[in-house]
């Protein structure tokens, strides 16, 4: 059961769940990464400054065997890294990243697919946090004692594949696939970051870039009502499947958040970046 009753999680709220842990533990995870070029150390700085009792959630290193970064890691992987971190299948987790709202949502996504529903973002993130002034931790993080952390099963739907977006485009699915990237990549104005991917978008797909769902001035996610006009206004059908695409999966997550915010009811799915990735050259033959 669920400790908040959003998955949109507030500072207070947090700070006053931390204050009153019980044997059903909420579990602060700091989920930061940053684009490369950055020059930003996302460990180095958590070890700096965190959330109390948090835990620091690597995007890098918690990843699919693939050249490309932040990929779907195993089952076996996430297993034995959420073991690692110390988090039981009954814990409540609470990520966050230090950008307000960046690379949290890809993690409460991924925790989505290995079944643990019992997930929410701090909306703001570690921005906010900081603003409104709650505690923090410094130093050398303590080590958390491990765990027999399991995954029985995990939720496919939530995953769609190259032959699901091929299908898509070609007709034979019924589906949305709504792109996350700014929209100068999305009409190929611009090129993508990683140099073997072309920019364009999947034939069909509607570009709502990630930047739009969030509140420039405070760093969060757009209220629920907000969100729905806004896809509405964009002719998604919040009934309707939906497909979430973007670069390598990090914003599409995003939107992933702002839809079940908004109250999407059908099925929704994020395209994997590493599937992008591994069917490169295929990909680039439906790209408009």
């Amino acid at each position: 059961m669920n400790r908040f009753e959003s998955i949109l999680v507030s500072p207070k709220s947090l700070s006053a769940a931390l204050q009153s842990n019980s044997p059903s533990q909420v579990v602060p995870v700091d989920c930061s990464w940053f684009m490369p070029g950055s020059k930003r150390d996302p460990q180095k700085e958590y070890q700096q400054r965190r959330i109390p009792h948090a835990r620091f959630f690597d995007l890098d290193k918690v990843k699919g065997e693939s050249a490309y970064p932040h990929m779907l890691p195993t089952r076996a992987d996430f297993m034995k890294e959420m073991s690692r971190l110390g988090i039981k299948k009954e814990d409540h987790i609470t990520v966050y990243d230090t950008l307000g709202i960046f690379s949290a949502p890809r993690v409460f996504w991924m925790l989505r697919y290995f079944g643990h529903q019992q997930c929410s973002i701090l909306d703001g993130g570690f921005p906010r946090w900081l603003k409104e002034q709650y505690d923090i931790d410094s130093g050398q993080p303590k080590e958390f004692e491990a765990t027999e952390y399991n995954v029985p099963h995990v939720q496919i739907d939530l995953l769609s594949t190259y032959e699901d977006v091929v299908a898509i485009v070609r007709g034979k699915k019924d589906v949305q696939i709504i792109d996350a990237r700014p929209s100068d990549r999305f009409i190929g104005a611009a090129k993508e970051p990683r140099p073997d991917i072309s920019s364009g978008h999947i034939p069909g797909s509607i570009s709502i870039p990630f930047s739009t769902v969030v509140d420039p001035s405070l760093g969060e996610f757009l209220p629920s009502e907000d969100l729905k006009n806004l896809f509405t206004a964009k002719g998604i059908d919040l009934s309707k499947e939906t497909v979430l695409s973007c670069g390598s999966g990090v914003t599409a997550s995003a939107l992933f958040t702002a839809l079940v915010s908004a109250g999407h009811s059908g099925s929704l799915s994020v395209y994997d970046g590493k599937v992008l990735h591994d069917n490169a050259a295929n990909f680039n033959r439906i790209v408009e």
